[in-house]
């Protein structure tokens, strides 16, 4: 294993490269940095792959200016070309997922296969959360309000990692504990960074999207989360959509395992 940094416009990204073999690079969640795909990268190196996880900017290790303003996209392709990729398979959770989906269809030959895992997506409706999840989405919004971090990073450890309809602390031990700290950095980073540019057009190009693309979703996530995984699936023309049992938003934490066995059975296959 390899620590890197790669130095791209208005940043230091904090990279890991591990193994040999076909590229994979994993993409973390808006909750999460890099050390969330440990588990995972163990398994697929061992399958064969080499793989590169970075902190995006406002996570982890990565150093960002707060006057500049930046497309998560461009850092995606930054990490790329330091590491000679002219092309990966991309993996993404959540907020990865729309850096991952955003790239595919940018750069369409840089992306040898495509993996969203309870993912986002630029340009997507927005979405109302259904009553049976109301209660913690109002506690949810209240911390958000209040800036208390203190307050606001169990909230979330219960929404992401449990599951907003599973009982607090469904998953403990050493996950939660990460989880703890790699959100609550996260939060600390929060306004550090400079302005965010999405693509706008993501959801409405789908169809577009013609790689090989494999759609995952916990069976534990929220409700929005699993329709949009639906649509999405429904859009792409060569995608496939699985459920992982009893994982919630966070299957690189709940159940890495199962996540990599799936991605790698998901590659043989292609």
């Amino acid at each position: 294993m390899s620590d890197h940094i790669v130095e791209t416009a208005g940043a230091r990204l904090a990279v890991t490269d591990v193994g040999e073999g076909e590229p994979i690079v994993a993409l973390h969640a808006s909750v999460a940095d890099k050390r969330i795909w440990e588990r995972c990268a163990e398994m697929w190196v061992g399958a064969g792959y080499r793989v590169v996880c970075y902190d995006q900017r406002g996570y982890g290790d990565t150093e960002a200016e707060s006057n500049v303003s930046f497309r998560p996209v461009d850092d995606l392709w930054a990490v790329m070309d330091d590491r000679g990729f002219g092309q990966a398979v991309l993996v993404g959770n959540s907020m990865g997922g729309r850096v991952a989906a955003d790239g595919t269809l940018e750069r369409p030959e840089r992306v040898s296969s495509l993996v969203l895992i309870g993912t986002s997506l630029s340009g997507a409706p927005e979405v109302e959360p259904d009553d049976s999840i109301k209660e913690i989405v109002d506690r949810y919004d209240a911390a958000e309000e209040s800036e208390d971090i203190a307050l606001l990073n169990p909230i979330e450890a219960h929404f992401w990692l449990d599951g907003p309809n599973q009982p607090e602390g469904r998953v403990g031990g050493s996950g939660r504990e990460l989880f703890l700290t790699m959100n609550g950095r996260a939060l600390e980073l929060h306004d550090t960074i400079g302005e965010m540019l999405w693509a706008d057009y993501s959801w409405d190009r789908l169809a577009e999207i013609e790689v090989p693309t494999l759609l995952l979703v916990g069976e534990y996530d929220a409700g929005f989360i699993m329709d949009r995984s639906r649509s999405v699936a429904a859009a792409i023309p060569n995608a496939e959509m699985v459920v992982i049992p009893e994982s919630a938003h966070l299957p690189p934490l709940d159940a890495p395992a199962v996540l990599a066995t799936m991605v790698t059975e998901f590659l043989t296959g292609r």
